[in-house]
């Protein structure tokens, strides 16, 4: 029974063999792009809505290519079949894709693909415990979105500012922290 699986490069693995080359952008540099979907009665929920969603901020931060939706939703249900989740248990599916390789030490992007690359794609599929228990929160007072940003927009491999966000409110003993934009409005919390 698999309770954690994930898929790169047309193989099948678990979690914590997969592994991304270190000159790959959106570990070198966050340059990359993600999508959770809820697994639920053993279906994706939203997955039409999610992929929408994915190949939109892919588009917003100049990955210029349309992603493959059938070869996506057959990769993800046949993960979820391999997930061998019960009827009542809930899952979840990380659909990650990064810039790709970055041969020099500069930031530049040498190219601009206008393919979608494989490659460049892994997916994750997690057997998760739902918890409706409430937790304590705070509002940051060192960390705030820029609503301005393309970034704010788009779900990224860059967490670096949500990290420090949840750092301060734990050390308040707080469970997690919510982030108000530059305008002082509600935006986010540090996982949502």
């Amino acid at each position: 029974m698999n309770r954690n699986i994930g898929w790169k490069d047309n193989k099948w693995e678990e979690i914590n063999k997969i592994n991304i080359s270190i000159i790959d952008r959106g570990l070198k540099f966050g340059d990359g792009v993600f999508e959770t979907i809820l697994i639920r009665n053993k279906k994706a929920i939203l997955l039409k809505e999610h992929l929408q969603r994915f190949e939109k901020n892919l588009h917003l931060l100049n990955y210029n290519f349309k992603i493959n939706h059938q070869f996506l939703e057959k990769i993800i249900y046949e993960g979820i079949d391999k997930l061998t989740l019960d009827n009542n248990e809930y899952g979840s599916i990380r659909i990650n894709y990064s810039r790709g390789l970055n041969i020099e030490r500069s930031l530049k992007v040498n190219t601009i693909n206008k393919d979608y690359d494989p490659k460049n794609l892994w997916i994750e599929f997690y057997l998760i415990e739902i918890d409706f228990n409430q937790i304590s929160v705070r509002i940051s007072d060192t960390e705030k979105r820029n609503e301005f940003s393309l970034l704010s927009k788009c779900k990224t491999f860059n967490y670096s500012q949500s990290i420090q966000a949840l750092i301060e409110a734990n050390k308040k003993n707080f469970d997690d922290s919510i982030l108000l934009n530059t305008q002082n409005e509600l935006c986010c919390g540090t996982t949502f």
